[in-house]
């Protein structure tokens, strides 16, 4: 089969196309790829550097973005989405701005097309609305600090590990008075087998030292401190 510059065209659109729905790419923004067309096979896109867009951060929008997305007025399905915003322990209205629709369509539970518009529509009467690229201002990073160990991305019992000695909060696991504290408590965590410690095998496994496991803890912590 001959490609010709037409069919290089369309292939390498549909490629785009395909790792924007996937958050590889940015849905605005410039991209520099490079094209290669492999005989008998298709076009191969290689995407060198992404450039995306970035809203400018004022005080005024930094003050938005730190409040708490309940103080949002949605016109309807309030119920659903007070239930996603626990669910998904949702802090601040920068979270749910910098998330697009696919993110929220796909990757969370009980948000549909007509809960999305819901949610966009509270947004847009405060200037604001889905896939935004924004940095974290120190405002919404104050706030972000009260979010939950549930948070982070580590086994359940893990958290409730910590949780119980008195780690509930992103805050708590960054307090550089308590590092010490936060690693006698990782020290004490030991894998029993149980089939009601699912994950914690592995996820001891992979952080074997304290070191490891603090490194790990709060990492996730500066993590959500991004948005």
């Amino acid at each position: 089969m001959i490609l010709t510059k037409k069919d290089n065209q369309e292939l390498t659109e549909l490629n785009l196309r395909w790792l924007t729905k996937r958050k590889k790419l940015p849905v605005n923004g410039s991209v520099v790829i490079n094209v290669q067309v492999i005989p008998r096979c298709s076009v191969v896109v290689t995407v060198e550097s992404v450039d995306s867009p970035s809203e400018t951060l004022t005080s005024e929008l930094d003050k938005l973005l730190a409040r708490s997305p309940r103080t949002l007025q949605f016109a309807g399905q309030v119920t659903r989405i007070a239930g996603f915003l626990s669910s998904y322990d949702i802090v601040t209205i920068g979270e749910l701005v910098r998330k697009s629709d696919t993110d929220f369509l796909y990757y969370y539970r009980g948000v549909g097309k007509t809960t999305l518009d819901y949610i966009k529509q509270a947004l847009a009467k405060n200037g604001l609305k889905t896939g935004m690229a924004v940095t974290v201002g120190p405002l919404e990073k104050k706030a972000l600090m009260t979010s939950p160990v549930t948070k982070l991305k580590i086994p359940y019992d893990i958290q409730s590990f910590l949780s119980d000695r008195g780690f509930r909060t992103v805050s708590d696991v960054l307090n550089q008075n308590r590092i010490e504290e936060l690693k006698k408590v990782l020290s004490d965590i030991t894998h029993t087998p149980s089939s009601s410690i699912t994950g914690i095998g592995v996820w001891l496994r992979e952080n074997a030292t304290v070191d490891a496991r603090l490194a790990y803890v709060t990492t996730e912590a500066e993590r959500i401190l991004q948005g």
